[in-house]
């Protein structure tokens, strides 16, 4: 942050350290706007700029009318405060460039067919002036004479035959006034759009008012194509037919059995079918899938599960929680004593509570962690989850009942001010927060003060402390 320098005598040493404090511990954000939009923040005689100083106990500083790319400053103490300052002042911006966007006029154009203005217009304006009343909006058509006309659409025209004038007017016109989107498919899923007898593509086509072109079969990266005139309903038809297919996908997916490959160690595969198969036995028939194990001859490690999808990844999810599963949490050798509690209590609840085995290293081990074993991967997971808690919770309950001592940098000269007579403006806060605060000896020059308590206490008599030197600004020589 900077500071104008006035033109003066030089200040005192006490004062200068003091100001350079107020500079360290304030904090500045700023906010780009275009000039314009100053007044907003400003309000009508300063009220909206002053609310916001009170509420949020921050300045704000806002560029003189003609500067260019300065934005507005935001200074405060506390950092909270300042970031919701400039969040206040970025939506009231955002507010007045909304509210001018929304009252003031805009002309767009439209193109329509020069032969449908007449339609459009209707018998002395029928169709158009409900519009214009209800929206409060002017529509103008271009004269009679003018005819000028813009080609909306394109489409691809088909070979065959010329057809009669008529006719030819009459695509020429279907062409500007319809619209047309495609739908990329697999030929072999074009039958779930056409339905049985055709129903779903009727159904379509009654209900979306469009016309549905399916290609034909052993067509190559043909698309499906959706033509009609409202392009609201185009679109929704769109979207009906891309569900239609991801259903058709996805209950082919599940209903097409298939086949897995995992890798067990071939040294646990006894294990893991268990005795005359009873471990994986209930895994086979409640999931209805086929499991098959290599030969005893056959060194290979590899299991094929064969099944439906779903039932194949579950029966995966349980092979594999039938092996052993571990993982290690790191802490300090200090902190083992929580995860064994009294007398074992905590290691023998985490134990019986999550189907696992903790392992503790010793006393006076360097760099080992403790680590957890069981063959359900999740119970594993949540038993290491709750230990990491019990650390935390034992580190957080040591931190908070360690006594602590910070130095705070209040100027000499304020000493006796923030003191008070006979220590009547700091008993109350170290009373309150039952800390210890020594100011140095008359004699020593030094602006250090120092806190002693427990970490909260002395966060909070280091703020309230910074409050009482606030009261005190320092006086110009």
């Amino acid at each position: 942050m900077k500071v104008n320098q006035e033109r003066s005598r030089p200040l005192p040493p006490s004062m200068s350290r003091m100001r350079a404090q107020w500079v360290e511990e304030t904090v500045s954000e700023t906010v780009k706007a275009d000039n314009c939009l100053f007044g907003v923040i400003i309000g009508p005689g300063g009220s909206t700029i002053k609310e916001l100083q009170v509420k949020y106990n921050i300045r704000v500083l806002v560029p003189r009318k003609g500067s260019k790319d300065e934005p507005i400053t935001v200074q405060g103490k506390d950092k909270t405060l300042v970031k919701n300052a400039v969040l206040r002042i970025k939506a009231l911006i955002a507010e007045e460039k909304e509210r001018r966007r929304v009252t003031t006029p805009v002309s767009q154009t439209l193109c329509i067919p020069k032969a449908l203005h007449g339609k459009v217009i209707g018998l002395q304006g029928q169709n158009i002036r409900p519009i214009t009343q209800a929206l409060k909006i002017k529509i103008q058509f271009p004269n009679k004479n003018d005819n000028k006309r813009r080609q909306v659409m394109k489409v691809n025209q088909e070979r065959s035959r010329p057809l009669p004038p008529s006719m030819s007017r009459m695509r020429a016109q279907w062409v500007e006034e319809t619209v047309s989107e495609t739908v990329k498919a697999d030929n072999c899923l074009f039958g779930v759009i056409i339905g049985p007898g055709g129903s779903t593509i009727k159904e379509l086509q009654v209900k979306y008012n469009i016309r549905v072109l399916v290609p034909r079969k052993g067509s190559k990266d043909e698309p499906i194509t959706v033509q009609g005139k409202d392009k609201t309903l185009v679109k929704n038809a769109v979207l009906r037919i891309k569900a239609l297919i991801a259903e058709e996908k996805e209950r082919r997916r599940v209903t097409t059995p298939v086949s897995q490959t995992l890798c067990i160690p071939k040294a646990l595969h006894g294990k893991v079918i268990g005795l005359q198969g009873q471990n994986i036995r209930p895994i086979t028939q409640a999931l209805k899938i086929k499991i098959q194990f290599p030969n005893k001859n056959d060194n290979s490690d590899e299991v094929t599960l064969t099944g439906l999808p779903d039932q194949v990844d579950q029966g995966i999810s349980r092979l594999l929680n039938l092996e052993t599963v571990s993982e290690t949490v790191k802490a300090d050798n200090c902190l083992f004593g929580v995860i064994i509690g009294p007398g074992g209590s905590t290691i023998k609840e985490l134990q019986v509570k999550y189907n696992i085995r903790v392992l503790v290293p010793r006393k006076g081990s360097k760099d080992e962690p403790i680590t957890v074993q069981g063959k359900d991967k999740t119970l594993v997971k949540n038993a290491v989850l709750r230990i990491k808690a019990l650390i935390a919770e034992e580190k957080e309950r040591r931190r908070v009942t360690t006594p602590v001592s910070q130095t705070l940098c209040i100027p000499k000269a304020l000493h006796g001010k923030v003191i008070g007579l006979q220590g009547q403006n700091i008993r109350p806060i170290t009373q309150a927060l039952k800390i210890k605060i020594q100011f140095p000896n008359k004699n020593d020059n030094s602006d250090e003060v120092t806190l002693t308590g427990l970490p909260d206490q002395v966060d909070q008599g280091i703020s309230r402390l910074l409050n009482l030197v606030t009261r005190f600004p320092p006086c110009r020589g």
